[in-house]
C-alpha cells in the first residue's frame, strides 16, 4: 500500500511536490518500492521529475 498526499509548492502554477510513504517490516522492499513509483512517473513522461529524495525511518 501507497499513501500519496501533495506536500508542497501548493500555490504555484505547474509545479507540484508529492510525497509518498510506504510502511513495512523490510527495509529492501519498502526502498523498492519507492524506487519502482519514482520510475512509474518518471516513464509516464507526463510531468518533469526535478527531483526525488528518499527517507527511511528506521523504529
Amino acid at each position: 500500500n501507497v499513501s500519496i498526499a501533495e506536500v508542497g509548492e501548493n500555490d504555484k502554477w505547474q509545479r507540484a511536490q508529492v510525497g509518498f510513504c510506504v510502511v513495512g517490516n523490510d527495509k529492501r522492499y519498502v526502498n523498492s518500492s519507492l524506487d519502482k513509483i519514482a520510475n512509474f512517473i518518471n516513464d509516464l513522461r507526463v510531468v518533469d521529475l526535478l527531483n526525488s529524495e528518499i527517507e527511511i525511518l528506521d523504529f
